[in-house]
């Protein structure tokens, strides 16, 4: 499955969102963005992370049937879609201790990968810009993901 490259779009370094350390790890780097591990704390996420204005761009569009992001996306069959997924499952797994695993995915889009992190036992939560998308997502799987932008979310 061709995988769409995020690399293009601005990023940003930030500190760990759960301890705020600066010091990290490289986990790996797949579409063009990097996962690492605070060292501190644990938390693995994107960093540097696509600038909040970038990903409003990229992804902030409600026509899901006419947007390239979501066309390409959708051109593969289901299996390869979760295959997609489960192989970023196998890294966090990689990276991961045993025991008690939490996901927060932000910028969820349709769920299929909170749905199979949560076969895997993962606790799930998701965030996404589209109301119409999580609405998807929540049919689909019977998710709830929060809407909005990021900057107003508490979890």
């Amino acid at each position: 499955m061709h995988s769409v490259d995020l690399g293009h779009l601005a990023q940003e370094r930030i500190p760990c969102n759960l301890c705020g350390a600066t010091t990290s790890e490289v986990l790996s780097r797949n579409c063009g963005l990097t996962l690492e591990r605070c060292m501190s704390c644990g938390l693995i996420c994107v960093n540097p992370q696509p600038t909040a204005e970038a990903l409003r761009k990229h992804y902030g569009t409600d026509q899901p049937d006419s947007d390239q992001q979501w066309d390409g996306y959708f051109r593969h069959p289901q299996h390869q879609i979760e295959a997609l997924w489960r192989e970023r499952l196998d890294d966090l797994d990689a990276a991961l201790q045993p025991g008690g695993r939490m996901l927060l995915d932000v910028g969820c889009g349709w769920g299929d990968f909170m749905h199979y992190a949560s076969q895997r036992g993962y606790q799930v939560r998701g965030f996404e810009f589209s109301q119409l998308v999580a609405k998807v997502a929540h049919e689909k799987y019977g998710l709830d993901i929060a809407v909005g932008d990021i900057d107003e979310m508490h979890f």
